[in-house]
């Protein structure tokens, strides 16, 4: 069966270096990157990219600026 223990601490979390945070950590407030959208459909392709650059730049205790320039580009800005 299963043994029911007690008293074992949870081990702590490792943080996830991905793309994005390793981009936003060399960024100083005011500086800026472009990304092409290049799938075919950009609209959902944009949202998609907001949603990970705003949890990157949350996981490094930042915050960031994302506008949609044209239809294939989209620009983040880091802020705080």
């Amino acid at each position: 069966g299963i043994v029911i223990e007690k008293n074992i601490p949870i081990p702590v979390r490792g943080t996830k270096s991905g793309k994005w945070q390793r981009v936003l950590s060399r960024m100083d407030v005011g500086d800026s990157f472009a990304i092409n959208l290049t799938e075919p459909n950009k609209r959902r392709n944009r949202e998609r990219k907001h949603s990970i650059l705003t949890h990157a730049a949350k996981s490094l205790d930042m915050k960031i600026r994302t506008r949609k320039i044209n239809d294939n580009t989209l620009r983040v800005w880091r802020v705080e």
